[in-house]
């Protein structure tokens, strides 16, 4: 299975001066629809739009249903909710989980989990024990399949960031480090949030992050920076 990753586009209308974001968007859409083969499914890790405007989600929206695959996305601290179930209602799972947007994606050889870590107290994520539960029913539910997880906040120091660990609460991720340890079938954790690219372990679990699809707001080297790197693409 060949699963695209895309995040952090960060639609911000009416645009700032000197930035292009929606034509970023558009050459990432580009980029994925010339990939052949094409991917199974495209996941957006969330921060579709900037300020939650719904002309943001709207642009963004017009854009993303461009693609030729299958796509569905999760919430960036920048979000909302109900945004995203509205303007989005088609890219969710009919399993998504009733106040998060928190879902799981299956087929006979692989199980995608999608993780809401919106928290409406800061910008930082959240796993609250709502959330780790449900988590807990859906990696029961993958039944030794193996899963991959996506999820905005990043579950690992970045340590040339200047807050290395984006997380509200470190029980929380010690909880979830622990169940991921106890079920033993997942196999990767791939994020968004930090603009840069970045890699760590959760539990022994390669986790990794994608950069912003939004060339001004990349925090990769800066002999990178304008270079398109739209998509994180895995094969299982």
């Amino acid at each position: 299975m060949l699963i695209t990753q895309i995040s952090d586009c960060h639609i911000a209308w009416p645009p700032a001066e000197g930035n292009d974001r929606l034509g970023d968007l558009q050459r990432c859409v580009d980029y994925v629809n010339a990939l052949d083969p094409q991917p199974d499914l495209v996941v957006h890790t969330g921060d579709i739009a900037h300020d939650a405007k719904t002309i943001e989600y709207e642009k963004a929206a017009e854009k993303l249903a461009e693609l030729q695959a299958p796509m569905c996305v999760i919430p960036g601290n920048r979000d909302d909710r109900r945004q995203l179930r509205k303007m989005f209602a088609g890219r969710l799972s009919a399993n998504c989980h009733e106040e998060f947007v928190q879902y799981m994606i299956s087929t006979d050889k692989l199980c995608a989990i999608m993780l809401d870590t919106l928290s409406t107290q800061s910008n930082k994520g959240r796993l609250c024990q709502v959330r780790l539960d449900h988590l807990d029913s859906m990696l029961n539910e993958a039944d030794g399949r193996p899963v991959v997880i996506f999820m905005h906040h990043q579950p690992f120091e970045i340590a040339i960031a200047k807050v290395p660990l984006q997380f509200e609460d470190r029980a929380n991720l010690a909880e979830f480090s622990e169940m991921l340890s106890g079920h033993g079938n997942v196999r990767q954790i791939f994020c968004g949030h930090s603009h840069r690219t970045a890699s760590g372990q959760v539990a022994g679990i390669p986790a990794s992050t994608i950069t912003s699809t939004a060339k001004d707001l990349r925090l990769d080297d800066p002999g990178c920076m304008n270079k398109l790197w739209p998509t994180y693409q895995l094969a299982f």
